[in-house]
């Protein structure tokens, strides 16, 4: 076989070889570009559940002061926790429902008094 015979199946294999890397290279880049755009989407928080979160966030920091205060009342001798417990329940019930759970004006009705 002469030289140039060999010289044209050798750019011949390095045309092949090459095209079949361009080809594999461009899925590659295709696989990358998908792989981005689900990471990026995936990265973008559903609304609802960033509202969610916010809530349970909000919640567990209303929880904390509302106990702080339970228990300023209790040290400081103004309420037991016997007579908080009843007048939770009294609260609950003042809205016709007892739920865990007030409708009603968080201030004092008129007709409120503590009972003992």
């Amino acid at each position: 076989m002469s030289d140039s015979l060999l010289d044209g199946i050798g750019s011949l294999l390095d045309l092949f070889t090459d095209t079949s890397q361009d080809r594999k290279i461009s899925r590659l880049h295709q696989d990358v570009a998908r792989l981005r755009e689900s990471a990026r989407s995936s990265a973008v928080i559903d609304p609802i559940r960033a509202q969610l979160d916010e809530l349970r966030a909000a919640n567990g920091e209303l929880r904390l002061h509302i106990a702080t205060l339970f228990r300023v009342l209790e040290l400081k001798g103004i309420i037991g926790r016997d007579d908080l417990v009843k007048l939770v329940e009294q609260i609950d019930q003042e809205d016709g429902r007892r739920d865990n759970a007030h409708d009603g004006d968080a201030l004092c009705p008129p007709q409120f008094h503590m009972t003992e």
